[in-house]
């Protein structure tokens, strides 16, 4: 127990506000707040990062600032922290209905404060005038206070067998500029969550209980990661924490009262890393890298445009779909982006394809048609002459598996005979890419090598096993083509919602179902692959 009291001192003592802040409004629900709002940290904040109602009906501002492993000082106070407390106490809550309401005032640092800025609060709650008397309603919460919030999300719950604790270790000393560690995640929020073969069933009350630790447990796993401001590592990980969350409660048929906050709360952590991210792309001289140089990273300079790029594409078709392309101004460079051909496309392997998708979606929702056909038709291609490694290879593995050809230190991580199996696990999807694109004449082209190869996907044996990035249990199904079919056929084919596969509450919220088949390949099977294009794209039309 100490040595995990221990671990989140350190990740407290190194987390910005950024990164604390949704733990933080994980730990007021587990005080039995509600939060209304959580901002996503702009101009437009008022001093208030969070909104929330406390026990007693009492509405209450919070705002974060994040000092770690620092004292706040006098200079900074004057210069900098009075103005931000006269915002949070004398400016009323800019939300719905509440604008005329009285607040509580908190002000909140995950550092400690100079005894010399104690003093000149103490004074001020002395004074008469209006900073002074701003000061007297205000509660300030430092890194002792917060970290007896964290503590109190029972920490105890997390898995303490050896293994797990080994694995907790590698994920946090992580270098944190790499692909996240998804693999190692697994294995310790399964135990966690309860989902792994051998687990015990919890009631509603420990079920909240582990949701709660399983938020903080996650803000600890992406410390290395916040640092060097890896923001697909952080979307990957919240992602992971939401899709477990929905197969906890489809497994154990259980709904708790923290399960619609969190997921509330994973979406406006990943966009607003989405955010930033796209801001990078817009910023950088060179839109099209990315990151790195082309001379030192020449190897994977166009893997990492390729993710990129489905990565911004995934972000463009979700937020037009959800109504929430509001800012032309900063969708515009990304689009810009996405049309950019300065750099060659790396498909690594299939489960690069369902970014591939999305990238394609893009196109056809900004008007590309010629371009988003033209993509279609490629990735179908590559899937039918079985050119690529299977859905189930990582990235990771691929580029291993690369250099080992040309650099005698790697071993391959891939066995010769598995990379030339003729068998696709994401042919199918693809040719009902191009159904669903209108593509008729070109479907009708392509007919003989649809039905001359050979076409697998795995479908889990429960929807809560869908959920998970590794499952055992399951079927691969694969499909035999007739020689001719009506085109209003095919068109109409498996048109029904995939609530046969997937939980209902995945399917609902379709920005995280995209995003799971970005993150876990082989679960991008036709049934879900249709119904995104469905919400995502039909719904408004090319």
């Amino acid at each position: 127990m100490q040595l995990l009291e221990r671990l989140i001192e350190n990740w407290l003592d190194s987390a910005s506000e950024r990164s604390f802040q949704p733990i933080f409004c994980q730990a007021l629900v587990n005080q039995g707040y509600q939060i209304l709002h959580s901002t996503r940290h702009n101009a437009q904040e008022h001093g208030k990062d969070v909104i929330a109602m406390n026990p007693e009906g009492e509405l209450c501002a919070f705002q974060l600032k994040g000092h770690p492993r620092k004292r706040l000082g006098l200079a900074q106070y004057n210069t900098e922290i009075v103005h931000q407390i006269n915002a949070l106490a004398n400016l009323p809550v800019d939300f719905p209905g509440l604008s005329d309401k009285r607040h509580k005032s908190y002000f909140v640092t995950n550092g400690q404060i100079d005894e010399v800025v104690w003093q000149a609060i103490r004074l001020a709650h002395l004074g008469n005038d209006q900073d002074h008397r701003s000061h007297r309603n205000v509660t300030f919460l430092t890194r002792g206070d917060i970290l007896k919030m964290f503590l109190d999300l029972d920490v105890s719950l997390w898995p303490s067998e050896v293994e797990d604790s080994k694995l907790l270790l590698e994920i946090i000393t992580h270098n944190g500029d790499e692909l996240y560690p998804i693999e190692k995640f697994h294995e310790i929020l399964a135990g966690l969550l309860r989902l792994k073969e051998d687990s015990v069933s919890p009631n509603q009350e420990e079920l909240n209980r582990i949701f709660a630790s399983a938020a903080l447990l996650t803000g600890i796993c992406l410390g290395p990661f916040e640092k060097t401001r890896n923001y697909w590592a952080s979307c990957c990980a919240w992602s992971v924490l939401g899709v477990y969350i929905i197969a906890a409660e489809e497994r154990w048929q259980i709904k708790t009262r923290q399960s619609e906050f969190l997921l509330n709360t994973v979406k406006d952590v990943i966009f607003s890393k989405l955010e930033l991210l796209s801001q990078e792309v817009i910023s950088r001289k060179n839109r099209s890298m990315g990151e790195g140089d082309m001379f030192s990273d020449y190897f994977i300079v166009n893997w990492r445009h390729t993710l990129l790029k489905s990565i911004v594409s995934y972000y463009t078709v979700v937020t037009v779909a959800e109504e929430t392309d509001s800012k032309s101004d900063f969708h515009l460079p990304l689009k810009e982006f996405i049309f950019d051909k300065s750099y060659q496309m790396d498909v690594w392997g299939e489960a690069a394809l369902p970014g591939m998708l999305f990238y394609n979606w893009a196109l056809m929702q900004n008007g590309e048609i010629s371009a988003a056909n033209q993509l279609a038709i490629q990735i179908f291609k590559l899937c039918a002459e079985s050119a690529l490694p299977a859905i189930y290879y990582s990235a990771e593995q691929i580029m291993r598996h690369r250099l080992s050809n040309t650099l005698t230190s790697f071993v391959p991580s891939i066995n010769e005979q598995a990379l030339g199996f003729k068998n696709s696990w994401f042919g199918r999807q693809a040719f009902f890419n191009m159904v669903n694109l209108d593509m008729a004449d070109d479907c009708d082209d392509l007919w003989t090598d649809y039905c001359q190869s050979r076409f697998t996907e795995f479908i889990p044996a429960t929807k809560w096993g869908y959920c998970l990035y590794r499952t055992d249990e399951g079927t691969n199904i694969g499909h035999i083509v007739p020689e001719s079919q009506k085109w209003v056929d095919l068109r109409n084919f498996d048109q029904k919602s995939p609530d046969h596969i997937v939980p209902g509450a995945l399917a609902k919220e379709t920005w995280l179902l995209g995003l799971w088949i970005m993150i876990c390949p082989n679960r991008a099977v036709t049934p879900v692959t249709n119904y995104l294009f469905r919400e995502l794209i039909a719904r408004e039309g090319p």
